[in-house]
């Protein structure tokens, strides 16, 4: 998936890692990055590099793909970054399952 300032750069199952532009210039955005992701049911680190903008998710497969979190998921990138085409994560999420 990729829209300005967002790319997914790897997506394996259980690990999430994504080019970010805003991690690199707004710590509040870290901030809100990881309140909204961390809330996602499933999701157990979330690791940010902001020299880099890179965002590196882990979670639990059955949680977060399989169960309760992924609708979660799809709306925390949604709210995350508005103008993300979501069918883009749902078809990975889809081939992950």
């Amino acid at each position: 998936m990729m829209v300005a300032g967002l790319n997914v750069t790897s997506f394996v199952p259980g690990r999430l890692r994504l080019k970010v532009d805003d991690v690199r210039r707004s710590p509040d955005f870290v901030r809100r990055l990881r309140e909204i992701l961390g809330a996602v049911p499933g999701v157990e680190h979330i690791e940010v590099n902001s020299s880099t903008g890179s965002v590196l998710v882990n979670y639990d497969t059955v949680v977060t793909i399989r169960g309760d979190g992924r609708l979660a998921l799809i709306r925390a990138v949604s709210e995350l970054f508005p103008f993300a085409n979501v069918a883009v994560l749902q078809a990975l999420l889809d081939r992950a399952t």
